[in-house]
């Protein structure tokens, strides 16, 4: 008896499993039963070019993806010649399900519109329903030499479900005979063509032989001689269909023209006069204010840290303080009156380093307020004794090119992606704009380091790579930008936002001009520059009347040429051209290392490189945290119409 239980018990289990996995299986065996039976396209062609389509579409809902009813696609953007876009017309003219009118709306998508019908608000009965939409497009058909066509994709390769028979007819206008048909079926792309195809009096129809897959569609195309329907002008289309690009296009020349004219008249740099050694630096200019006009401004070639570096070094050749440590450690000391005084920026630094309450001032690479205020009180003072005498900027010239281009690139942008694209560009424009200036100040301060690790400094590779690391990183919302910009809108919009930075970024540069004053002082630098410079080897006629090389000159010009790039030849030159004696005996008073010593050698890159590296981790405050076609030769998908769908 308990035998007989148990097996019955085995067996009571066995049936309900097997009734459960049966259940189940029917259940997903009606949702996959979901598809289109039929789906039949009809054309009408208008004299005017345009087309009237009426897509009857019979489905069968399950309530699986087809809960409210099912939506279709339409292209409407298409490439054209040159890159531009091509773009047809869309207006739905009625929906009906199951003979009664059925609710709708649209939405943008980003290459045409999409069309929900059904009501968001109720649930689709399941079973059969019969979709009729009518719309109305135009701009579809080609025309050729000898004949006009229209390749229609009738059911597009977009759609999630089987298709299990497609029929496509196209009618012509009055009058007109089909010269020849073709018909294509498979997947985008494909030549298969299982679809049998009649022809009439004014029209050309085309069934598909088997069942069309999801992704598999229907193509037709058609074509028929000349002089039925009206040919519009292809330049005119192009035009209206690339509005944005032609204003972006317009923007950029009158861009540029505006940028000339302000180039010819404000912006060229006065002749170059004839350059002669000199042996002195502008009578009046102070080695930092010689920097900023020979450099334009404190820029990556001569940055707010080395002019302090260069302060800091005339200083000490004047007498005025001694400087001793090395490798970030430096001590700065009051040493007197000294023998010349210094200049404006000069004496903020004594200021604020040597006030009456102090002697000596400590520089490490530990974030230090007073070193930062320091720096930025020099940087400032030379720029307001100096801004407008040697060079102009014309800066609003410049800001008011920029407002030109930033309103003709959005407003291009807005007609040819849309407002929804143009949101886009807005929001994330803004980060890309401030994480782009970012990125290139950071190369700019990091170009010197990476040029002098490509030189064979192996000290500075791993720096140098971690600083183009970091500026990838900056970088990467503007390369975001770009990259998106290029899938929103056509090839030729892209060249003229291109085209239009090009010129902001260019004109930037070639606005600022020298003022005649600034003309003749650059003119005297490069002569002073060249005498700082010139190794003895080079050495030419026009040096006759160099003075002899002291310890006193080499001193004397030592922080101009730090200024000016050339630190390293000045004290080669005083290497090759002093007397062995005077070497031997010269141990600068203002100059010492961490053990006491004093000698010149390797002066510039223990004072040059490493004091102003030293005063740039000092003014730097800490991060706040861690951080087809008829004729052959098509395919399926080709030509107009096309899209696909789904359900919603």
């Amino acid at each position: 008896m308990t035998k007989q239980l148990k097996r019955c018990g085995r067996w009571t289990i066995t049936i309900t499993l097997a009734l459960m996995f049966s259940i189940v299986w029917s259940g997903n065996s009606t949702h996959a039963r979901e598809r289109i039976i039929s789906f039949d396209s009809t054309v009408v062609i208008e004299s005017d070019g345009s087309l009237t389509v009426t897509e009857r579409i019979e489905v069968v809902a399950e309530g699986d993806q087809i809960k409210r009813g099912i939506y279709r696609d339409f292209p409407t953007v298409y490439a054209g010649p040159l890159g531009l876009h091509q773009r047809v017309g869309f207006e739905v003219v009625s929906i009906k399900r199951d003979g009664r009118s059925e609710p709708w709306f649209t939405e943008n998508q980003e290459n045409g519109v999409r069309v929900y019908i059904g009501d968001a608000d109720r649930l689709l009965n399941t079973g059969r329903h019969v979709y009729e939409l009518t719309y109305r497009t135009d701009r579809q058909i080609a025309f050729f030499d000898d004949f006009d066509e229209l390749n229609w994709n009738v059911t597009g390769n977009g759609w999630n479900f089987v298709i299990e028979q497609a029929t496509g007819r196209i009618v012509l206008p009055e009058g007109a005979e089909a010269i020849q048909a073709t018909a294509y079926t498979g997947y985008f792309g494909s030549d298969d063509t299982d679809a049998s195809i009649q022809l009439g009096s004014r029209a050309a129809s085309a069934t598909t032989t088997r069942p069309l897959q999801s992704g598999e569609g229907l193509t037709l195309a058609v074509s028929w001689p000349k002089g039925y329907v009206s040919q519009p002008s292809a330049l005119a289309g192009l035009a209206s269909d690339n509005i944005g690009v032609l204003i972006v296009l317009g923007g950029f020349l009158g861009l540029a023209t505006f940028y000339g004219i302000a180039w010819h008249r404000v912006g060229r740099d006065p002749r170059k006069g004839t350059i002669i050694a000199r042996f002195e630096g502008p009578g009046g200019l102070s080695p930092v204010a010689t920097g900023y006009v020979w450099n334009a401004g404190f820029n990556s070639a001569f940055g707010d840290n080395e002019a302090f570096a260069a302060a800091l070094v005339s200083l000490g050749t004047k007498g005025l303080i001694t400087i001793e440590g090395e490798r970030g450690n430096f001590t700065l000391t009051r040493s007197g009156e000294g023998n010349h005084p210094p200049s404006p920026g000069e004496q903020i630094i004594m200021d604020n380093f040597f006030g009456p309450w102090g002697q000596s001032k400590t520089l490490t690479r530990t974030y230090d307020s007073e070193v930062k205020s320091t720096v930025r009180e020099l940087i400032d003072e030379v720029k307001r004794e100096y801004r407008q005498i040697y060079h102009r900027n014309n800066r609003g010239v410049w800001l008011l090119g920029i407002l030109v281009a930033l309103i003709t690139g959005l407003a291009g942008l807005a007609l040819e992606a849309g407002a929804g694209a143009l949101l886009f560009f807005l929001f994330f424009g803004v980060f890309a704009v401030v994480f782009g200036v970012a990125a290139w100040a950071l190369l700019g301060a990091l170009l010197r380091t990476v040029l002098k690790a490509l030189r064979g400094n192996s000290a500075l590779i791993p720096g140098s790579v971690v600083g183009l690391v970091v500026v990838g990183l900056f970088a990467a919302p503007a390369i975001f930008i770009t990259l998106q910009t290029v899938t929103l809108v056509s090839a030729p919009m892209v060249m003229g936002l291109v085209g239009l930075v090009a010129l902001v970024v260019s004109f930037s540069h070639l606005l600022k001009a020298p003022t005649a004053v600034g003309r003749e002082a650059l003119d005297h630098i490069e002569g002073y520059r060249l005498y700082l410079s010139v190794a003895e080897t080079d050495r030419l006629d026009m040096m006759a009347g160099e003075p002899d090389m002291t310890p006193d000159l080499f001193e004397h010009h030592l922080a101009y040429a730090m200024a000016l790039g050339v630190a390293e030849a000045w004290e080669e030159k005083f290497e090759a051209l002093a007397p062995d004696e005077v070497k031997a005996g010269y141990h600068p008073r203002w100059r010492r290392d961490t053990e006491g010593h004093s000698s010149y050698r390797g002066m510039t890159s223990s004072i040059g490189g490493a004091l102003s590296s030293t005063v740039s981790s000092a003014a730097k405050a800490p991060s706040s945290s861690s951080s087809s076609s008829s004729g052959g030769g098509g395919s399926s998908g080709g030509g107009g119409g096309g899209g696909g769908g789904g359900g919603w």
